[in-house]
């Protein structure tokens, strides 16, 4: 499980406005403590949760959006009504959601690997951006983004030169709305997994090679977040972009560990300590670029554990479901 600390005083504002790091990095570069690589001879203990409680939101009942196509292959495009983005097609199947205990850079909460069975759906081809979540505020359907406080980031939402980045400063409650206006919903843990990893789990979307930065925005080599979509070289078996690096990404489900038995097209715990974020940011390492991680911002982070939580490196995705 990840654990974050408290900083006092000051830094604990600047931090709860988006500060995720990668791991390996030191006290002097990085607010949060490093999170050490389990080592693969000593039994990896299941962490004891305390569920807090779950947020009050209102159940959707969400049509499905006009025209949606069956889809049949992996990579099936189409483009959905309400906001323009380009959604790719995920045919249903099985793989093994999670890693073994002895892959490299495995952390606790991704084991123990167990069977998931999926029905088909579609994804978004890359992260919803600025532009888009303006739509949906346009129609009343949304709140725009917390007013950032972190001076890089002052003036995306409403500029138009970064129309086409994702949009940050989203809660996992922005998302959710978002999503259900469109006519989708965040993705589940399992569906996003299965888009990045393909049926063969894959360690990262275009495969098991190591991350350089003509495959994804990471690892501060830009610095910054990028127009959504700027690495087709990095996108995943089904045609699904920026699933690592560039901004880390809401889904559905509530955080707890791994169950050990199969399951067929989970939507994950009740509660928990956190909603899942995943793929990474601009600004974290390969650990944190691995489409098996999963990353929740511990309880002392209240600015991001409950629903209006959010951050410089956060966006998301929506999903659809025939």
């Amino acid at each position: 499980m990840k654990t974050l600390t408290v900083w006092q005083g000051t830094a604990v504002f600047v931090l709860l406005v988006g500060l995720v790091t990668s791991c390996g990095r030191s006290p002097a570069s990085s607010p949060f403590p490093t999170r050490t690589r389990i080592p693969t001879s000593t039994p990896v203990p299941t962490p004891t949760v305390t569920p807090a409680p779950a947020p009050t939101v209102a159940p959707t009942n969400i049509p499905t959006p006009q025209g949606l196509p069956s889809g049949e292959s992996a990579g099936d495009t189409w483009l959905r009504p309400a906001d323009g983005m380009v959604m790719v097609y995920v045919p249903g199947g099985a793989f093994e959601m999670g890693v073994a205990e002895d892959e490299p850079l495995v952390q606790s909460d991704e084991i123990p690997p167990h069977a998931v069975t999926l029905s088909g759906f579609w994804i978004d081809q890359t992260e919803v951006t600025n532009a888009q979540l303006a739509r949906c505020v346009a129609a009343g359907a949304c709140e725009p983004p917390f007013a950032p406080v972190f001076e890089r980031h002052e003036d995306t939402f409403g500029n138009p030169e970064f129309g086409d980045y994702p949009a940050i400063y989203v809660s996992w409650l922005h998302s959710h709305d978002y999503c259900a206006w469109a006519g989708g919903a965040l993705p589940t843990e399992a569906q996003w997994e299965y888009a990045a990893r393909g049926p063969e789990g894959f360690t990262y979307p275009w495969g098991n090679d190591a991350p350089n930065d003509t495959l994804l925005n990471y690892d501060k080599n830009i610095n910054d977040t990028v127009a959504a979509g700027s690495y087709p070289g990095g996108a995943s078996w089904c045609g699904a972009m920026d699933m690592a690096g560039n901004v880390y990404e809401w889904v559905a489900d509530w955080y707890m560990q791994y169950p050990d038995e199969a399951l067929t097209d989970p939507t994950g715990p009740e509660r928990g300590i956190g909603h899942v974020l995943r793929g990474g940011s601009w600004y974290d390492g390969l650990e944190f670029v691995r489409s098996a991680n999963r990353y929740v911002i511990r309880e002392a982070y209240r600015d991001y554990t409950v629903p209006s939580g959010h951050g410089f490196s956060l966006g998301f995705r929506c999903a659809v479901s025939p």
